[in-house]
């Protein structure tokens, strides 16, 4: 896989381009499984120093849905179903279906288009049910996955000077136990003209039901077997001690400039508001569309252990979802469930946005493209309006019911939207949409002044909420400055933002769940921390400057460790990495 493309056999850049790729399946494990995991750890890091070209995973593939690429399709499948079983191509049908993501590279273009239908091809020929629906639905799964990662991985990719210069081909690591739909995926990858490494050290092999008589990939087969271990983090070499620095002491800032060099996105432009224009009525049918943009959220202690579930909303396509406070208080990190993904393929993050206990609202985040349901001003709401409710009541994903808004209810902190819609435990968090498919409210707990009634928060509220600075500066530091790189090191960190009652903005940058890099290892190297929390003052201090914040505080967490910096008008406490019972 290390073998630049000019030393490859068969390598041609002419008029066609030929790109000679590896995909193996490494089957089992060595006698030694520590030689084994070192062996494995070396290609990982040496597959790192590739930077965009290096795609691996060691979760399934998260199921991912965007309402574009579905509507793009419209109604191609039955054509393309017709195509299959009179074994016709289907490649110009899918070149002019326009459901390809964009890339300057025209030949990667065309290359997608082939790969796809080949791949369809396949699906199509092993299948034993060949249904429209189930072509459909692989289709659009395998269609999402390519606008996720491709552009990404073929984005530092250039065959231009490949024959004078070192150039490699994208690559691909799957570890672990895999799925049907992510072996056609990664043979799709391959046909792209990236390598493929599929490992696992159990002789269970999926692949023989899907690459019959290995045509696609080559099996290598370890004589021993043993259970899948975690994959191995990155360790680096140089030890020293947690750093600890002195109260009242400057770190010496490096030379960043993110604020100059990188232009902000304004996230507000993200989130879809109401548009005061003559709409139309959605169908009960058109409206339960919308439980793609509604999610199941699961609250875990620090162990793991599940403290509870509820349901959110998804309010822009860049991963923002309000829920319940209520649902988020006590946890630890997040589980986010979509629709149709299956529960070991959760989302997971420790990211909160925003949160306002009076309103029971919070605003948690996840790193990825969203289809969101918008948001109505709340202004033309009545008594006996027609709505509906979408949420996940006793863990049963996205129940869908009806009913009116019978009233409306004042507490001491917050007004609420009754409704007879019906809602449960489980269902906090949930949407309740007006007949416009708009959110007018999110479910709440239902309970006021001792009665059980159908309560939710006002979308007023939510709007408010986005608003305010703590969530303007949250998804700024999350859009642009969630991920730090060091020597092809590259580390992920979700979000915890708030602000105390003495006016203090704090902000907890903590390790992401999907980051396997050890962090806590890389922290005692003085030269990583140094470079690591410099990175992150000056990021905070122009950032809070720009919002004319003179009091805050930034955590960076590292496990157990947290390394905690302050900033109260002009004076300056860093206390350094100090051990945290959480």
């Amino acid at each position: 896989m290390l073998i630049p493309l000019s030393r490859r056999n068969g390598f041609s850049i002419r008029k066609t381009h030929v790109i000679p790729i590896y995909f193996y399946r490494y089957i089992g494990i060595k006698e030694n499984k520590d030689i084994y995991y070192k062996e494995l750890t070396n290609l990982d890091n040496r597959l790192l120093e590739l930077g965009n070209l290096y795609l691996k995973f060691i979760k399934p593939i998260p199921f991912l849905f965007h309402d574009e690429i579905s509507n793009s399709a419209g109604n191609i499948w039955e054509e393309v179903a017709e195509n299959l079983n009179k074994k016709q191509d289907n490649t110009y049908l899918l070149y002019n279906a326009g459901i390809f993501p964009y890339v300057k590279n025209s030949t990667l273009t065309a290359s997608m288009v082939k790969a796809f239908s080949d791949i369809l091809n396949l699906f199509w020929s092993n299948s034993d049910n060949k249904s429209i629906t189930i072509l459909k639905n692989f289709g659009l799964k395998l269609l999402n996955w390519i606008h996720e990662y491709v552009p990404g991985l073929f984005c530092d990719f250039c065959t231009a000077n490949a024959k004078s210069t070192e150039i490699h081909n994208p690559k691909v690591m799957f570890y672990g136990d895999i799925k049907k739909h992510e072996i056609y995926f990664l043979i799709l990858l391959s046909k792209l003209g990236t390598d493929v490494l599929y490992i696992n050290t159990m002789a269970k092999d999926e692949f023989e039901d899907v690459d019959k008589h290995s045509r696609h990939s080559y099996v290598y087969k370890l004589p021993y077997t043993q259970p899948l271990e975690e994959f191995p983090r990155f360790k680096l070499q140089q030890k020293s001690n947690i750093i600890k620095s002195n109260t009242n002491t400057v770190i010496p800032p490096i030379n960043y400039t993110p604020l100059e060099t990188k232009k902000a996105e304004n996230f507000a432009e993200k989130i879809h508001t109401a548009e005061k224009v003559e709409k139309t009525k959605k169908s009960l049918e058109e409206l339960a569309q919308l439980s793609n943009s509604t999610v199941m959220i699961r609250t875990y202690d620090k162990n793991g252990k599940i403290l509870g579930s509820g349901s959110g909303v998804v309010i822009s396509n860049n991963g923002l979802i309000v829920t319940n406070y209520h649902v988020i208080e006590k946890g630890f990190y997040f589980g986010v469930i979509f629709e149709g993904m299956e529960e070991n393929s959760q989302y997971e993050t420790h990211t909160v946005i925003n949160r306002n206990p009076d309103k029971d609202l919070a605003l948690i985040k996840l790193p990825i493209k969203t289809n969101a349901i918008a948001i109505s001003r709340g202004e033309d709401i009545a008594r006996g309006q027609k709505v509906v409710a979408i949420g996940s009541p006793l863990g049963l994903m996205n129940t869908f019911s009806e009913g009116i808004i019978s009233g409306f209810r004042k507490s001491q902190k917050c007004d609420f939207i009754q409704t007879t819609a019906p809602m449960s435990p489980g269902s906090s968090g949930g949407a309740l949409l007006n007949m416009y498919g708009e959110l007018i409210g999110v479910a709440s707990a239902g309970f006021i002044d001792g009665q059980n009634i159908n309560l939710a928060v006002p979308s007023k509220y939510v709007l408010d909420m986005l608003e305010e600075k703590s969530t303007v500066i949250g998804m700024e530091l999350m859009e642009m400055y969630s991920s730090f790189s060091y020597n092809n090191i590259r580390i992920n960190f979700d979000g915890l933002f708030g602000r105390s009652i003495v006016g203090c903005y704090n902000i907890l940058l903590y390790q992401s769940r999907t980051d396997r890099t050890n962090l806590l290892e890389l922290v005692k190297n003085r030269d990583f921390s140094n470079t690591l929390v410099n990175y992150y003052i000056n990021i905070i201090s122009n950032l809070m400057s720009k919002h004319s914040i003179q009091v805050y505080e930034l955590q960076l967490g590292a496990g157990n460790y947290i390394f905690t910096y302050s900033y109260r008008k002009g004076k300056i406490t860093n206390k350094g990495w100090e051990y945290i019972n959480l």
